[in-house]
């Protein structure tokens, strides 16, 4: 792995190590998983590939991912970095993202007011993914860093040429069977 300074990736304070970290200025970091194998090949330094993100606040992860359940919402609470419930994904990268002076309750509503908006059928590779989602609570959260491009480059540029793509790009899961 190597150290901080070697890789260019932030060492960022988890569990206890957090708690000094708790103020009226809380961090919100993005965290960035590989979802595809490809995304390990020596292409990878050429930074396009398909990933996962989710937002950490307040030492706990929040993420959107798909399902066909139509009762609940697509949207989950994790512990930071815990990628059990995400077929082959592998923990790339930390991104700091700035603070919120948001307490942990006040972010638990911005993710309660999200839930209906984000169901698990909902979800679209192009048009509603977790990337989507991460963007849009980091601005609820009065984030105003950029989004990283290269986490978005391949479903923006997909969604532009979509009908070049294979139908099951371009439908979300309640049209599939």
């Amino acid at each position: 792995m190597g150290c901080s300074q070697c890789t260019g990736r932030s060492k960022v304070p988890m569990g206890e190590e957090l708690k000094s970290y708790e103020t009226s200025r809380n961090p919100v970091f993005l965290n960035i998983y590989d979802i595809l194998m490809a995304n390990y090949s020596s292409y990878s330094w050429v930074s396009v590939g398909v990933y996962h993100t989710g937002v950490q606040v307040h030492n706990e992860e929040y993420s959107f991912a798909g399902h066909r359940d139509t009762e609940h919402t697509g949207l989950k609470i994790t512990d930071p970095r815990d990628t059990t419930w995400i077929h082959d994904a592998m923990f790339r990268e930390v991104v700091p993202m700035g603070y919120t002076d948001k307490s942990r309750d006040e972010v638990r509503k911005i993710y309660n007011k999200l839930k209906s908006q984000y169901r698990g059928p909902s979800y679209n590779v192009l048009d509603l993914n977790c990337n989507h989602f991460t963007r849009h609570f980091l601005q609820e959260l009065g984030i105003k860093k950029r989004f990283p491009g290269f986490i978005t480059a391949v479903s923006d540029n997909a969604a532009h040429a979509r009908y070049c793509l294979p139908p099951a790009f371009r439908r979300d899961l309640r049209d599939q069977g």
